[in-house]
């Protein structure tokens, strides 16, 4: 009588390879570094690299002041000053519901609250923003 190795041990010869073993590393509750955190290394890179905003600021204007610069050149140095010092302007998105895909309570729920941020001003506020913002970079740009 023959016995194969699979009828006695199945486990034999279906051997798992990679992956983690139950004893060691893994994605365990509460291990590692927490989310948002960032490590060592980037913290004292991001600290060396304080050390030169004032001249990289100054570099980008004067790409951006330099008429025989090219016009990328110019409008991208323009767009980083604009960045760093307004923050990215807020992208508006369109959005589309499928009148399937929602109950008649849900999508009068969501009208309201259109409707809700439209009479807040929620639009009006980003605009008087933007101006607001244009006006200071104006009048620094004018100094």
């Amino acid at each position: 009588m023959k016995f194969s190795a699979e009828k006695i041990l199945p486990e034999i010869g279906k051997s798992k390879r990679g992956g983690a073993r139950s004893n060691s590393g893994g994605a365990r509750i509460g291990a590692g570094r927490p989310a948002g955190r960032p490590n060592k290394v980037t913290a004292s890179v991001r600290e060396v690299a304080q050390t030169f905003t004032e001249e990289a600021v100054q570099t980008l204007a004067s790409v951006m002041r330099d008429t025989s610069a090219p016009a990328v050149a110019r409008v991208s140095a323009c767009n980083a000053i604009l960045d760093r010092a307004h923050g990215r302007p807020t992208q508006g998105v369109e959005l589309e519901i499928d009148n399937k895909a929602f109950s008649p309570a849900e999508i009068l729920d969501l009208e309201n609250l259109y409707e809700t941020a439209k009479r807040n001003g929620v639009w009006i506020k980003q605009k008087a923003e933007m101006q607001e913002r244009k006006r200071r970079l104006n009048a620094e740009t004018s100094q």
